[in-house]
């Protein structure tokens, strides 16, 4: 299995403008956006190279999303304004400035998938390098558009992800010191300061959730389990329970209801309630 890491791989983000962005109806757009500037934050982060291209700025397409400009200032301004090339490969510019971040792998992103993404990606490949397309991060004006651009892609032999699944390929190791100051480095969307406290405890835990939050928590539970070796095994399981049941996100509450304090006393199982009718 070939897997990317950040010393070898660049992060290549195509057309995501404020008008085009509304034509990718495959993907809702706060979801598209936020995994936009996921990847950007986590680039900045870990220093990865960016390249940035657009399509005629000035007509419907509109600007870049100002999250990049906010994000990757330099990466923005050394933009590569398209005036109507629809491959961004067959612009020199775009293709020059892909090649000079000198890394053989390309995590690449754009909208539409259809029609500006699936020809820069199989470019790329026809030209020797390896090529990821985050597909959460792009998206066409309809389903079947979208169904035959994947298609076409791994046809062409680019590689299909998302963007939790390429954050914690690139990661590899949630736990190590490294990646939790790129994190720390990083800012994020999204992604609040997580304290657990440990019950009857005054010890505090602080970590901050990377991008890919699902993959994060993993990291965060083996820090509440390395702090709770101090305390009583009782007090220890209860801290464990708590992080494990505690909601997941304030958007996206966890799918599991807290079991009760009788519940874990007794170690019976919840009752439910029955169904009406």
């Amino acid at each position: 299995m070939n897997t990317f890491s950040t010393d070898d791989t660049a992060i290549i983000l195509i057309d995501h403008q404020v008008g085009t962005n509304t034509w990718a109806s495959t993907t809702p757009l706060s979801l598209l956006q936020r995994n936009v500037i996921i990847l950007a934050k986590f680039a900045k982060g870990t220093g990865m190279p960016v390249v940035l291209t657009s399509s005629q700025e000035t007509n419907v397409q509109g600007p870049l999303m100002p999250e990049l400009q906010e994000i990757l200032p330099e990466a923005f301004a050394a933009r590569i304004e398209r005036q109507g090339v629809v491959n961004a490969w067959d612009d020199p510019a775009f293709a020059e400035a892909c090649r000079k971040t000198r890394r053989k792998n390309f995590v690449m992103a754009g909208v539409t998938t259809d029609v500006c993404m699936v020809a820069p990606a199989i470019s790329a490949v026809e030209e020797g390098l390896i090529v990821k397309v985050e597909c959460d991060a792009c998206g066409s004006t309809n389903q079947i558009a979208e169904e035959m651009a994947w298609r076409r892609m791994d046809k062409g032999g680019v590689g299909l992800t998302s963007t939790n699944a390429i954050v914690a390929e690139l990661v590899k190791n949630w736990a190590s010191a490294r990646w939790s100051r790129s994190f720390s480095t990083a800012d994020r969307l999204n992604a609040p300061i997580i304290r657990e406290r440990l019950p009857d405890t005054s010890a505090t835990l602080d970590a901050r959730c990377c991008p890919a939050w699902e993959c994060y928590r993993g990291y965060i539970y083996s820090k509440l389990w390395a702090a709770s070796q101090t305390v009583s095994t009782g007090r220890k399981w209860r801290a464990l329970h708590h992080a494990c049941t505690r909601p997941r996100h304030p958007a996206r509450p966890h799918r599991y209801r807290e079991a009760s304090s009788s519940t874990l006393s007794t170690g019976s199982s919840p009752r439910r309630k029955p169904i009406p009718g």
